[in-house]
């Protein structure tokens, strides 16, 4: 219980407001981080989805080309 006080005990003492200001430019830099993180997440799983798309191709090329001549 004696830890859990540690950690409480400044929040409790901490002000509720904060004189801050924030110019045009962090909104720019936050929706530039946000734009990258959503183009890096498509790219990822495109190239993902490409990866897959040809195991998938080259397991069934495979078993199709076993199939039609079991001699060879």
């Amino acid at each position: 219980m004696r830890n859990r006080a540690i950690f409480v005990l400044p929040i409790v003492f901490m002000p509720s407001y904060a004189y801050a200001y924030l110019d045009p430019g962090t909104g720019s830099i936050i929706l530039q981080a946000i734009v990258a993180g959503l183009v890096s997440v498509a790219v990822a799983f495109s190239t993902m989805r490409e990866k897959i798309k040809m195991l998938l191709k080259a397991l069934f090329k495979g078993k199709s080309a076993a199939a039609k001549d079991p001699d060879d």
